[in-house]
């Protein structure tokens, strides 16, 4: 039988699992595939005036959303407006911009905002999670090395399927 101090441990060890491969991992894989390939400044999608207003909507929503849906939601995941938002900025940034690398760090952001979402779940479940996130960065680098290979850009705009 586990003791208290245990669990502890474990729970502690799960949670620096996480912040390593979060805080660590993902940026030296995001890196490795910035220094093979060329940092180029990309205008994002939108100009900067509809971008900002983008924003700004999305978190003025975000903030009233939450004082509205804060008082139903259970206690366990009241931090439930939080991750919104910061997902919904992650997803801002992956729609706004055509540099993979960018995009990658989008959807990193993405999932680190689920995180907290996994603190309920059964430990076994984290090392696979951990794992595939690492898997989806490696193969994203990877993809995006290899098309610069090919096309010569680090910008999607400009890869295109040739016969």
């Amino acid at each position: 039988m586990i003791s208290i101090v245990g669990y502890s441990l474990i729970d502690f060890f799960a949670t620096f699992a996480e912040w390593f491969s979060a805080a660590i991992i993902s940026p030296l894989i995001i890196y490795w595939g910035m220094i093979k390939t060329e940092n180029v400044y990309d205008e994002p999608i939108f100009n900067i005036k509809r971008g900002g207003l983008l924003l700004i909507t999305v978190v003025a929503l975000n903030v009233i959303l939450s004082i509205y849906v804060l008082h139903y939601l259970p206690q366990k995941i009241n931090v439930l407006p939080f991750l919104a938002l910061m997902f919904s900025l992650s997803i801002f940034i992956v729609a706004t911009r055509a540099d993979p690398l960018k995009i990658l760090v989008g959807l990193n952001m993405a999932e680190n905002a689920l995180y907290p979402l996994f603190a309920e779940s059964p430990l076994f479940i984290i090392p696979f999670i951990l794992l595939l996130m690492i898997f989806v960065n490696l193969v994203g680098v990877f993809v995006i090395v290899e098309a610069y290979r090919d096309y010569g850009s680090i910008s999607v705009k400009k890869w295109r399927w040739t016969e």
